[in-house]
């Protein structure tokens, strides 16, 4: 009797240090400069219960799925992916199509592909996501909104921009009316949306919208945010596509400047801004360009 209650009293223990452990490395996800203690919390916690339960246990998928998140969040993807396979075919044979639980992991390995570059793999999961929620929520519900803007941001990393355009106008529009004008999220849609438009070489629609993430982003981020300098970053692609020149070099050299602090030499965002700022000085001095020749506009992260 007493092992048993010795046993028991364990099993409690490492249940409520699991949990706090769990609660702790969800309140450090909500700021990504943490997300690496969450990592090592939410590593702890798979270890520990992949002894204790059963692969299609929800309390274990609840805990691998959060791990899956944390990896999204400091972009490593292949762990993510690895992770999250498992978690979606599992809930695939156990939970109903329209379960959040399940439209949010088939989502979260969208991300995790679109990371990796593997757009088709992205849109795919994608269009099942939206349109499921489409039939099942209300059109300003958030998750809709962000499934619609997810898919429309891996529809640009394949280049159909047309697609993207289709859905980011109907989110933008309704972000608009609901949310603060400093909203993270309105902000990154208004910044894709002005993406695809250059996609199609729209750039007046572009600039218009830019110039206002812009001049919100210069009050409530930081100089160096990646998100305030992709933002100027095309916001610039866009001033060239114009022809405003000068512009688009103002803001590039202090992109560029700040860049040259924050990251690697050989870094793609980097490389794109220095790209950008060359193509516009040749522009300028001979006040023609070519904008298939143009460097690619960096995206924001999906929301």
């Amino acid at each position: 009797m007493v092992q048993q209650q010795l046993s028991m009293g364990l099993a409690v223990s490492t249940y409520n240090v699991v949990l706090a452990n769990y609660l702790l490395a969800i309140n450090l996800l909500q700021k990504v400069e943490t997300a690496a203690r969450a990592e090592t919390l939410l590593e702890e916690i798979t270890r520990v219960q992949r002894h204790r339960l059963k692969p299609q246990d929800p309390e274990h998928l609840k805990y691998q799925h959060a791990l899956a998140a944390t990896y999204l969040m400091i972009e490593q993807y292949e762990k993510a992916i690895g992770l999250l396979e498992k978690v979606v075919e599992i809930y695939e044979t156990t939970l109903d199509p329209k379960d959040p639980k399940r439209l949010t992991s088939l989502q979260n390995l969208a991300w995790a592909y679109a990371g990796m570059k593997q757009y088709e793999d992205a849109i795919g999961l994608l269009e099942k996501v939206v349109e499921i929620r489409e039939t099942t929520l209300d059109p300003k519900d958030p998750a809709r909104l962000t499934s619609q803007y997810n898919l429309a941001w891996a529809y640009i990393g394949v280049k159909q921009y047309e697609d993207a355009i289709g859905l980011l106008e109907k989110v933008v529009e309704i972000r608009e009316t609901t949310l603060d004008p400093k909203d993270p999220n309105r902000l990154a849609s208004q910044h894709e949306l002005a993406r695809a438009y250059i996609g199609i070489k729209q750039y007046e629609k572009s600039v218009g919208l830019l110039e206002k993430v812009v001049k919100t982003e210069e009050t409530t981020l930081d100089p160096k945010d990646p998100n305030r300098l992709a933002s100027q970053h095309t916001l610039a692609y866009a001033y060239i596509g114009t022809k405003q020149y000068e512009r688009a070099i103002g803001l590039l050299e202090k992109v560029v400047e700040i860049q040259k602090t924050t990251l690697k030499a050989g870094d793609s965002f980097r490389i794109l801004s220095e790209e950008l700022l060359v193509e516009a000085r040749l522009a300028l001095s001979s006040s023609a360009t070519s904008s298939e020749q143009l460097p690619s506009s960096p995206s924001r992260t999906p929301v």
